[in-house]
């Protein structure tokens, strides 16, 4: 066995055996001798002398400081056939100095308990099969000088706080499979030489700090995933010595900074195989040391510097001519919207012509500026790039059914020979931005199926070249700007499915080219304005699923829309009975009026093929009142009229006929005012006011009005005293509703003839009064 110290005297009693005599024991750095030994399969080492017998300072690999049976200081166990996994107890060396294990297969991790080894300057561990993650206990080792773990299987993100090992001035980490970002913190040790993180899969940015190296020597970053632009801090004054820059195979963009060419120690400068782009600066023809140059595989543009054909230089190319503002922001738009998911992305980023770009069109059509983005239903996410409005020359920009977040950036107002905009079908907030209104060339948006918010803004009404607008199904808000009656050029409106509130505005009556014209499912209420009977190139009209009221516009009809076929006004609160003027529309198949408040009588065609008025509605009844006022006028010379009126009585009668919902008999009122003025041209109006509510006691009443004025009884006198009466009668609207009879109609003619009884005795007082004042 392995047994140390002294052995008792029972070990010589009779034939008892226990070996030995053993060596004095050394339970701490022996024991951690010991235990390396056995969880490494000591046995099966390349080289063994003398382990576990004598005096372990004489161990192969193992040197002692006295050198016999001292502190242990170094143990150097390269490519010695080393396997298994190491011991914690590893930790119990507090003399330990070097620690060379590299080039073996040990497994498992790396013990926490190797922060103990507060002496060790050097820790190799590299060329393993090592696992698992960094400690974060390895920053306690505050004399560590070296530390290689390169070529590992190590895992996870290296830990910050290797930034705080001051005196380290040779760092090995690459090919593991460490990940996350490079921590800012290795930017703090200020003696370190060789820093490498190649060969991992790190991703994010270069940190600028690690321009803070002064001592640098060779920088190794190459075959990560890192992205971002080359730190201008890499340059002569913060990398005096720098000899070795290595950062090719990552995914690094940007231009290469002008400031390299100060690195006047460089010997090789590796950015191949990236997605860099721009020029390559000439400065770098500066750099007399340099051998080897490797920039192949990017994205440059222009003509490459005589030093890209000096040995073995390698810049790749020939590149095409810069056009650096399009490119680069097609490029933007690719990071932005995590291109390499996209579903087609032939050609992106690649060295050729960016105009051979899938969905990228130019003109001319080689190296030109970009007139098309077309990139509709391709995958595209995450959001779009301020950069989006530096394409001066683009006219068409389809980015519709992707699923981009995120707001419109308000830059997209810079596209000022934009002619068509479709976003339609993403996932964006916000507000539309109102910089939209200085578009000027823009004849068509298409915002449509997106999570926009906030109101309409009132500058796009400033679009006079504008044919479609959609914003459907969105959660616009606030009130319909009137500003849009001012795009006589628009042939559909569609802002439906909103929530969008207040009236329609009555400038839509302008809007002489629509031809689709849709509001519905919104929370509009007011009336229907008259004025959109001007739409005479209508063929859809859709307003469902508000809160209309009032009646339809007697506008509407055959002659206002000679070729309105769809007309839906269902589900809203309006009143009166159903014009019959929409029956003259010849070419409208589909009409919906249902869940309204009409009353009276149905069109003729209801319920015959898509005419789907609803109802039966109740009857609609007539009450009526009428007013009249009498002016008479006082003249030189008097004059007999044989009529109720002449030039010298002037008699206004207001008739009122309400139509109302009771049987009772209409009630006629008459007023007689006598009145003295200087007019000497008198003049009979009446007005007859209607209103309708439906007859029955049904729960949903309606109420509508159509007011029709007539002028009438006209007189003029002779220069001989003759008297002439002309009487005319001019109805200026045709009352558009179908009245139903009802059993109160002798009542009402019994009613007229006791309102003109009581006119005419009225008439005749009046001459009796102007009789005894000429009299007089």
């Amino acid at each position: 066995n392995n047994f140390c110290g002294a052995n008792p005297s029972k070990c010589s009693a009779g034939s008892n055996n226990c070996g030995g005599p053993y060596l004095n024991c050394y339970t701490g750095e022996e024991a951690a001798l010991r235990d390396l030994y056995t969880t490494t399969n000591g046995g099966s080492w390349g080289t063994k002398t003398n382990w576990l017998s004598g005096d372990y300072c004489t161990w192969y690999g193992i040197t002692c400081s006295p050198s016999s049976y001292g502190h242990v200081y170094k143990i150097d166990l390269s490519n010695n056939g080393l396997t298994g996994t190491l011991p914690d107890s590893i930790g119990n060396l507090p003399y330990l100095i070097d620690l060379w294990l590299y080039g073996n297969s040990l497994n498992g991790t790396i013990p926490p308990q190797i922060e103990n080894l507060t002496a060790l300057l050097i820790l190799d561990l590299s060329n393993n099969q090592l696992s698992g993650t960094i400690p974060s206990e390895l920053g306690n080792l505050a004399q560590l000088n070296t530390f290689s773990v390169g070529d590992n299987q190590l895992t996870g993100t290296i830990p910050s706080s290797v930034g705080n090992l001051s005196q380290l001035e040779t760092l090995y980490l690459n090919g593991n499979y460490f990940s996350g970002t490079i921590p800012s913190s290795l930017g703090n040790l200020s003696q370190l030489q060789y820093l490498y993180l190649n060969s991992n899969s790190l991703n994010g940015t270069i940190p600028s700090q690690i321009g803070n190296l002064a001592s640098l020597l060779s920088l190794d970053l190459d075959s990560n995933k890192l992205t971002g632009t080359i730190p201008s801090s890499f340059n002569g004054t913060n990398f005096p010595s720098l000899q070795v820059l290595n950062l090719h195979d990552n995914q690094l963009t940007g231009t290469i900074p002008s400031e390299l060419g100060n690195l006047s120690s460089l010997t090789d400068l590796r950015l191949d195989n990236n997605q860099l782009s721009g020029t390559i600066p000439s400065s770098l023809q500066t750099i007399s040391t340099l051998i080897d140059l490797d920039l192949y595989n990017n994205n440059f543009c222009g003509a490459n510097p005589s030093i890209c054909s000096v040995g073995l230089n390698n810049c790749g190319g020939p590149y095409p001519s810069c056009n650096t503002g399009e490119e680069s922001t097609l490029r933007d738009l690719y990071t932005a919207t995590n291109g390499g998911s996209w579903s087609n992305n032939m050609n992106w980023l690649s060295n050729s012509d960016y105009c051979s770009w899938s969905g990228i069109t130019c003109s001319p059509s080689s190296y030109g500026h970009v007139t098309q983005i077309n990139l509709s239903n391709n995958g595209l996410n995450g959001t779009l790039p301020a950069s989006i409005g530096d394409f001066p020359s683009v006219q068409y920009l389809y980015l519709s059914g992707n699923s981009f977040t995120g707001t419109i950036p308000p830059q997209i107002g810079n596209l000022s020979s934009l002619l068509l905009l479709n976003l339609d079908g993403n996932q964006l907030t916000g507000t539309i931005p109102s910089e939209l209104g200085k578009i000027s060339s823009l004849q068509t948006i298409n915002l449509g199926s997106n999570q926009l918010s906030g109101s309409i803004p009132s500058e796009i009404g400033n679009l006079l070249q504008l044919t479609l607008i959609n914003i459907n199904g969105n959660h616009l808000n606030g009130t319909i700007p009137s500003s849009l009656g001012n795009l006589s050029q628009l042939r559909e409106l569609s802002l439906y499915s909103n929530q969008l509130t207040g009236t329609i505005p009555p400038q839509f009556g302008n809007l002489a080219s629509l031809i689709v014209f849709n509001l519905n499912s919104n929370q509009l209420s007011g009336t229907i304005p008259s004025s959109l009977g001007n739409l005479s190139q209508l063929v859809l009209f859709e307003m469902y699923s508000n809160q209309l009221t009032g009646t339809i516009p007697s506008s509407f009809n055959g002659t206002s829309f000679p070729s309105l076929q769809y007309l839906y006004l269902n589900n809203n609160q309006l009143t009166g009975s159903i014009p019959s003027s929409l029956q003259t529309i010849s070419t409208l198949t589909n009409l919906n009026l249902l869940a309204n408040n009409f009353c009276g009588a149905l069109l003729s065609n209801c319920g015959t093929g898509n005419i789907n008025c609803g109802g039966p509605y109740a009857a609609c009844s007539l009450t009526t009142s009428t007013t009249t006022t009498t002016t008479t006028t006082s003249t030189s010379t008097p004059t007999t009229s044989s009529s109720s009126s002449s030039h010298s009585i002037s008699s206004t009668t207001r008739s009122t006929t309400t139509l109302t919902s009771t049987t009772t008999t209409p009630t006629t009122s008459t007023t007689s005012t006598p009145t003295t003025t200087t007019t000497s041209t008198p003049t009979t109006i009446t007005t007859t006011t209607t209103t309708i509510t439906p007859t029955s006691s049904s729960s949903s009443s309606s109420t509508s009005s159509a007011t029709t004025e007539t002028t009438e009884g006209t007189s003029s006198s002779s220069s001989e005293g003759s008297s002439t009466t002309t009487s005319s009668s001019h109805s200026s609207t045709t009352s558009p509703f179908h009245l139903s009879d009802s059993s109160d109609g002798s009542s009402h003619k019994k009613s007229l003839k006791i309102g003109l009884t009581v006119g005419l005795l009225g008439g005749l007082i009046l001459i009796l009064i102007i009789a005894f004042f000429m009299r007089k």
